[in-house]
């Protein structure tokens, strides 16, 4: 299996409604050789102010731009990896996945996912935080960016993430990477009410009886409130 890293900007948060203004891919071709693509969509949709105040991309840069599907189909012809070999690499998988879900299967892809971010926090949970940035300089990552982009570009964030996905390659197997992007992360410290910021495993078990009650707790909490009322 090879990785294909990616990362999208787009107009605004609702994949039901948003679109995608820019899309960037990398990939090694050997281990000293990466390649990169990247292209300004036109999502034919506006983008809104919030959105243009992360990317700074603006409707007169995107207007004869290729279709995001187009713009996919472009960097997928210059990627040499099978299809069914192909696994798709994004920090917060999920954010990325859900603007181009539609259009790969429209292509007829094997969506096969590693979320950089998930990783991370099964990885390292002592990290201040999961933002690509952050873990950039928390784990010392020197990634070879070309003059001119900055973060919030889709070339930039993927080429950050790519050297985060290599580091990350060097303690784990792709196969296991793949399963922690699935997997339900047992959480360090409590993100939330009254005890916001201490260890879940010194919560009162009474606390923990009534978060495993509330029917809106994410995954990744109820895991957590589950494990530490498993082990008293």
């Amino acid at each position: 299996m090879q990785p294909l890293v990616l990362d999208t900007e787009t107009t605004g948060l609702d994949p039901s409604k948003d679109g995608i203004v820019e899309i960037a891919g990398v990939w090694r071709r050997s281990p000293d050789e990466l390649e990169m693509f990247s292209s300004l969509c036109d999502p034919g949709v506006p983008i809104s102010p919030d959105a243009r105040g992360t990317h700074h991309i603006g409707p007169e840069q995107v207007r004869r731009s290729p279709a995001p599907l187009i713009a996919l189909q472009q960097m997928l012809g210059r990627c040499p990896t099978p299809s069914a070999d192909r696994v798709y690499v994004a920090h917060n998988a999920s954010y990325d996945r859900s603007f181009l879900q539609r259009l790969m299967e429209s292509l007829g892809l094997v969506n096969r996912w590693i979320c950089t971010y998930r990783c991370a926090m099964h990885l390292w949970p002592d990290a201040p935080n999961y933002k690509l940035q952050t873990l950039r300089y928390y784990l010392d990552l020197e990634p070879e960016v070309p003059a001119g982009l900055h973060p919030h570009r889709a070339l930039y964030d993927a080429i950050v993430a790519e050297e985060l996905l290599q580091h990350m390659l060097r303690q784990r197997r792709i196969e296991e990477l793949i399963l922690m992007s699935q997997s339900p992360v047992l959480l360090r410290t409590v993100g939330f009410g009254k005890h916001r910021g201490e260890l879940w495993e010194r919560v009162p078990t009474s606390y923990l009886q009534w978060a495993a009650r509330q029917p809106d707790m994410d995954e990744d909490t109820m895991h957590t409130v589950r494990y530490w009322l498993r082990t008293r």
